[in-house]
């Protein structure tokens, strides 16, 4: 299941077989804990929001191949041991 969600990222927690997810200019702050459910995860767009850092679970999303973080106010990324084949797109944040 592929889902491109503009508005209340919230609700994303109860779809836990979400594989990718659009979360593009939507001024988002911070992620909240409940997406640490979403276990299948393989594609997450958080360009162009206003991040200033990731949360350490984004270190248990195993299945995560691609993570777009261009365009935020990226200052760190957490500390997380990466065991698997990842792409990060970070371009234009500050780092």
């Amino acid at each position: 299941m592929t889902a491109v969600i503009n508005g209340n990222y919230v609700v994303l927690s109860s779809l836990t077989s979400l594989v990718s997810v659009e979360l593009r200019e939507n001024s988002i702050r911070s992620l909240p804990a409940s997406c640490e459910k979403l276990k299948n995860l393989e594609r997450l767009d958080l360009g162009d929001n206003e991040l200033t850092d990731l949360p350490p679970f984004i270190g248990q999303l195993t299945k995560l191949t691609e993570l777009w973080l261009d365009h935020n106010l990226l200052f760190r990324l957490p500390k997380v041991n990466i065991l698997w084949s990842i792409t990060i797109q970070i371009q234009y944040s500050i780092m």
